[in-house]
């Protein structure tokens, strides 16, 4: 049996430097999992902050559109959801500014604080420098008025700042063909906005609040407009005719006027003969008694009402209406029925129709007679 023997010192000569090593090589074991657990943690919060944030755009997004869905009845939904804006953007003002309606320059607008509502409106609503930017390319734009931005958004910054608006974020909203349609805008925000996507990521919301807003308009014209002579139609007469008693002051008066001989036109000359003496007799009711007051109630039947006018005045206009028609060779038999205290609208109505009978007897009798003597 062999035997060896060596020095202890001679076996443990490297052990602190072993150890030494150890510790290091642990130390750096620990240091790399608490490196990975900080890069963890902080990827986890980046991840949750960015998750956060997209569910904060999707909800807001979805709150928006929700609002705008009963806008076009209302229009203080569509200010709502320009007040959702405001708060996401920390904008003192959002607005939206419509171009393409018969009240072209719509302008809706929220705002933080009342007291600057009224200057914020002038310097929205007299300024086209919104329109003329998005007539070109442009999707959207952002003016802070800091040193590093492009040329094209200097000369913006010059035409905003002869307005109150220190900061501004804009979006171009554009119907179904890519016409422009109007401009959503945030301004003088607290926040420091990189780029406009909280208003281009609500655009199309809008876009859809527009195509409602118009349809909603020509169903609701349809049904209170007569599609022919532009007047309002019976749906309206009947709707509107109660409030007049409330309105008046010191007399009303009912005009109710028949034209005479449409049939006859009709037959001999055609449909469209026929329609342009309609026309014709509600064009000049219009001028006479306004768009707001008068009515087409039936075939060849209408009706308008004068407040507080005297009654030599309101005659005076239908003899002038009646001169105007006979140029065209068209007549009208009018009942006018004169009042300074209302008891029934009914009666007044009904009264002012008696009278347009008896001028139609009257029309047609004195007809007859001219015929006889032709003859």
């Amino acid at each position: 049996m062999l035997a060896i023997s060596i020095q202890e010192t001679a076996v443990f000569q490297n052990a602190a430097e072993t150890k030494a090593m150890l510790y290091q090589y642990g130390g750096f074991v620990v240091v790399c999992f608490v490196i990975y657990f900080i890069g963890l943690f902080w990827y986890r919060r980046k991840e949750t902050n960015e998750e956060k944030q997209r569910l904060e755009m999707v909800n807001y997004i979805y709150d928006v559109e929700k609002t705008l869905f009963s806008a076009y009845r209302t229009e203080d939904y569509a200010v709502r959801a320009l007040e959702k804006i405001g708060e996401m953007t920390t904008a003192e003002a959002v607005f939206l500014k419509i171009f393409d309606l018969a009240d072209e320059g719509k302008l809706y607008l929220w705002c933080r604080e009342g007291k600057r509502r009224k200057e914020l409106t002038a310097a929205l609503e007299e300024n086209s420098f919104f329109k003329d930017s998005f007539l070109e390319e442009r999707k959207s734009l952002i003016w802070y008025g800091t040193k590093d931005q492009k040329a094209e958004d200097k000369k913006i910054g010059r035409m905003i700042r002869t307005t109150l608006l220190s900061g501004v974020m804009a979006a171009k909203i554009e119907d179904v063909s890519g016409k422009l349609i109007g401009v959503l805008g945030a301004v003088n925000m607290k926040e420091y906005w990189k780029t406009p996507v909280l208003l281009e990521n609500v655009t199309l919301s809008f876009s859809m609040f527009y195509n409602n807003m118009r349809s909603f308009k020509i169903i609701k014209e349809m049904g209170e407009n007569d599609l022919l002579t532009g007047l309002l139609n019976r749906n309206s007469y009947q709707k509107r005719i109660q409030e007049y008693p409330k309105q008046y002051k010191k007399s009303l008066a009912c005009i109710y006027a028949d034209a005479n001989g449409l049939h006859e036109l009709n037959n001999s000359q055609g449909h469209e003969a026929g329609d342009k003496m309609l026309q014709c007799v509600a064009g000049l009711l219009q001028k006479n008694f306004g768009i707001a007051d008068t009515y087409r109630i039936g075939g060849d039947e209408f009706v308008a009402f004068d407040m507080d006018s005297p009654k030599k005045e309101i005659l005076d206009k239908i003899k002038e209406i009646d001169k105007e028609l006979e140029r065209h060779g068209y007549h009208i038999s009018v009942g006018v029925q004169w009042e300074q205290q209302i008891t029934s609208m009914d009666d007044l109505v009904r009264e002012a129709e008696q009278q347009m009978y008896g001028a139609k007897r009257s029309y047609y009798e004195q007809m007859g007679r001219d015929r006889r003597v032709r003859n």
